[in-house]
C-alpha cells in the first residue's frame, strides 16, 4: 500500500510542474538569408552556422545574421552540411 502511494504523489507533482519551453522565431524579414534550413552546427565560440537552400550559409551570434554566399567565395549557395574540425570548417554545397 506504501509503495503505491509514493509512487502515486510521485505522478501527481510531476504533473503540477510542467516545463515550458519557450521558442523564438527567426524569419527572413528578421535577417536570416532564406526560409529552408538543412543544417545547423555550434562553433566552439558559440556561434550558430546555418545552412540554408539557396540563400548560402549565415552567422548568428544571437543578434544578427551574417550571411556568406557564392559572391563570398562559396562553392554553392545550397548548403546541405556544416562540420567542425578544430579551427576548420567543412561546408557541403551543390556547387562544385
Amino acid at each position: 500500500m506504501s509503495r503505491f502511494f509514493f509512487l502515486s504523489l510521485f505522478f501527481v507533482c510531476i504533473n503540477i510542474y510542467p516545463q515550458r519551453y519557450f521558442f523564438r522565431q527567426f524569419s527572413v524579414e528578421k535577417g536570416l538569408p532564406q526560409s529552408t534550413v538543412f543544417s545547423i552546427e555550434q562553433d566552439n565560440w558559440g556561434f550558430l552556422w546555418i545552412g540554408t537552400d539557396g540563400g548560402g550559409i549565415c552567422r548568428f551570434d544571437g543578434k544578427e545574421f551574417i550571411n556568406y554566399t557564392k559572391s563570398n567565395g562559396l562553392a554553392g549557395n545550397v548548403v546541405r552540411a556544416i562540420h567542425f574540425s578544430e579551427e576548420l570548417i567543412w561546408i557541403g554545397t551543390d556547387g562544385a
